[in-house]
């Protein structure tokens, strides 16, 4: 009867252990997943990184092309503003003279 009753603890306490053995085993499992979601991710991220680091570096670019055209632009209009400004200081001084 002793052996009987040790047979059926022993047999209880194995299904236990069981149970937790799965359990462990399904949580290992969920946290393998989550591991390679979370790197499946991390390359997205990195892809998506690089991406916006060269777009960026191109609006740069682009923004300095601009910048340097405007900055050529004005050059010239201040130039010329420059040789209207001589050419009315002339006519007032023939304009002047001429009186």
């Amino acid at each position: 009867m002793i052996n009987v009753l040790l047979l059926v603890h022993l047999i209880e306490k194995a299904e236990t252990v069981w149970s937790q053995i799965e359990a462990s085993l399904k949580q290992i499992e969920i946290g393998r997943t989550e591991v390679e979601c979370f790197k499946a991710l991390k390359r997205q991220e990195e892809m998506a990184a690089t991406f916006k680091k060269k777009n960026q570096e191109e609006e740069v670019s682009k923004q300095k092309e601009r910048e340097w055209k405007l900055h050529a632009r004005y050059e010239n209009l201040l130039s010329t503003f420059q040789k209207g400004k001589e050419i009315m200081v002339g006519f007032r001084v023939l304009e002047t003279s001429g009186h």
